[in-house]
């Protein structure tokens, strides 16, 4: 009984010593957005960002200039009891943020941030270019009749490359226009039906663009940006006239013309990578490249010109691009 007594104390102070070891430090990490998070730091650049690592597994990573402080408190725990000791100037008084999923990084902002983006780029858009309308003139002269015209706004698409920085960026796109027309005849001799010719055609646009954009940019951070910009494009454009009917007539007439555009825009990017942009432009062409066939024949025009491929006109497009780091 002595002996028990003996060993009694020691027991104790073995059993308070291995609480206490159960109790283990943490270090808590004060957000400037209010936030509170519990863990053990793993990893640490001075100056630029910790890593630190929550007891269920989630790792966070944050950049010193999104830190308030940094303290060390007894896990949660171990602390439930005395989280009212007002005395203890390292217990926190307050519960840890929701859990984010895992290897979450939040960026912060910096609006003088430098950023440099690459992308692949697809665009459609609505244009009404020259030679459409001398085309509806020609055929309105020649018909009396504007039931067959071609319209005069017709849809584009193109695929392109994009570079963005600060204040610039530059784009290189092919564009494709097609749009066909396709009208039919029934004849009548004496008051009696004598048949009905089918007349196929259409105008193939396929043009090249380099673009260079002068642009104010709104930056959030490197990776969220919005830009209003002054867009400079020049480029060469393939126009095609195709004629074919059901006598077997067919006719092909093309040329080459140049074309220089300048409007407005508006695009922006985030985080996600995908980029936005909104452009109204106006493209004038070179003058004096009439369509002709293979044997230098062009289109007669009904009141002594000729169709002209021309591409000058109002343009709409809408890009959307998706972007590497």
């Amino acid at each position: 009984m002595k002996g028990l007594k003996t060993l009694l104390p020691l027991f104790v102070f073995l059993l308070g010593f291995g609480i206490c070891g159960l109790a283990k430090a943490e270090d808590v990490v004060y957000l400037k957005d209010g936030s509170v998070i519990h863990g053990t730091i793993t990893e640490e650049v001075p100056g630029k960002k910790i890593k630190i690592e929550t007891k269920d597994g989630n790792v966070f990573v944050y950049k010193m200039g999104q830190i308030e402080k940094i303290t060390h408190s007894k896990a949660a725990e171990a602390t439930a009891d005395n989280s009212d000791n007002a005395d203890n100037s390292q217990s926190t008084g307050m519960t840890a943020a929701p859990v984010a999923p895992k290897h979450t990084f939040v960026e912060k902002n910096d609006p003088h941030a430098r950023f440099s983006k690459f992308g692949f780029l697809l665009s459609v858009g609505g244009w009404a270019p020259g030679t459409v309308k001398e085309l509806n003139d020609n055929l309105e002269a020649g018909t009396g009749s504007s039931s067959y015209d071609y319209y005069p706004g017709w849809v584009k698409a193109g695929i392109g490359l994009g570079w963005f920085t600060n204040n610039l960026a530059l784009k290189w796109n092919f564009q494709f226009s097609f749009e066909p027309n396709n009208y039919q005849t029934d004849w009548y001799y004496g008051g009696y039906y004598a048949g009905t010719t089918e007349q196929d055609t259409y105008v193939l646009f396929g043009g090249t663009e380099l673009e260079a954009d002068l642009s104010l940019d709104s930056v959030v951070n490197a990776n969220n940006v919005t830009s209003i910009y002054l867009p400079l494009i020049g480029g060469i454009w393939d126009v095609e006239w195709n004629y074919s009917d059901s006598a077997g007539n067919y006719l092909d007439f093309t040329n080459t013309t140049t074309d220089f555009a300048t409007g407005i825009g508006i695009r922006g990017f985030d985080s996600s990578n995908f980029l936005w942009d909104l452009q109204c432009i106006y493209r004038w062409s070179s003058r004096g490249n009439y369509l002709q066939d293979s044997a230098g024949n062009q289109i007669p025009y009904v009141n002594g010109n000729y169709i002209d491929a021309n591409v000058s006109g109002l343009d709409l497009t809408f890009t959307v691009g998706f972007l590497m780091q």
